[in-house]
């Protein structure tokens, strides 16, 4: 488990396709997921806080997204 100020030295899938700090294996048909925005924002949150910020205000190309 992470301490409150300590950083991943060393990044794997797992830490981000699995919930942080998990203890026991995970089970590919059940904890593997696709990481979302707020999952990245667990470690990036200053990155996080920058998109979460400019959400509203970008502007996409008629009939893209």
């Amino acid at each position: 488990k992470l301490g409150e100020r300590e950083t991943l030295k060393e990044v794997g899938c797992i830490d981000c396709h699995v919930d942080i700090n998990k203890q026991d294996k995970a089970d590919h048909t059940k904890d593997v997921r696709m990481p979302t925005a707020d999952v990245c924002g667990t470690c990036h949150l200053r990155e996080f806080a920058e998109r979460e910020s400019e959400r509203d205000t970008m502007i996409w190309p008629n009939g893209q997204w």
